[in-house]
């Protein structure tokens, strides 16, 4: 099966206008629960899509009457993002919220991160995904990523915002675990440093 996929050049309200004008969402009923999976930015990184440009977006989607909502889960390493309360602060600071978008958002995973649905997938490395509760019980998932590096992979974009970004925290553990500390000997001093960080 093949896909047709669009390049948009730049990022902005006018370009993703064109870009939506292509697409056919005439799949998209009323009251069917659409999450809009992105990314809502760290603290004090501006690296993310502009809340600005998903407003072609939003009404669309108010206009099929259907209900709709963006989302992210939560992550597993300290900051604003590790559970719902100081995520969704952090992502009204960069105005994705009711008030300017005009659509709540939600935390797909909850207070802590812990609300999921175990889904059967019998893959190579896993028997089961924790899928984050709020995507997994959406009707229709949109996914809007940017492009962006990764200490790890080099490039992430899309397959990382669903792959890792549709992941509730305890499926994020698992996915991170082949990531061990490993101890150079011949340049340890034993001064312990590494263990309180």
């Amino acid at each position: 099966m093949t896909s047709v996929v669009y390049y948009v050049k730049g990022c902005s309200t006018t370009s993703f206008e064109k870009l939506l004008e292509k697409l056919d969402l005439s799949f998209i009923s009323p009251n069917e629960f659409v999450a809009i999976k992105t990314h809502f930015g760290e603290e004090n990184n501006i690296t993310f899509i502009s809340p600005e440009v998903y407003l072609p977006l939003v009404k669309i989607l108010k206009q099929k009457n259907c209900l709709a909502y963006f989302t992210d889960t939560n992550t597993i390493y300290r900051g604003k993002r590790a559970n719902a309360v100081e995520h969704l602060i952090l992502a009204s600071k960069h105005k994705f919220d009711i008030n300017f978008l005009g659509i709540p958002v939600i935390i797909a995973d909850g207070l802590k991160g812990n609300d999921y649905v175990e889904v059967e997938i019998s893959l190579n490395y896993f028997e089961k995904a924790k899928i984050a509760s709020s995507i997994y019980y959406s009707d229709i998932l949109i996914c809007l990523s940017h492009f962006k590096g990764h200490i790890l992979f080099g490039f992430a974009g899309t397959i990382k915002n669903l792959g890792m970004g549709c992941a509730a925290r305890p499926a994020k553990y698992l996915l991170h675990n082949v990531l061990k500390p490993k101890v150079d000997t011949t340049k340890c001093t034993a001064c312990g440093i590494c263990v309180k960080v």
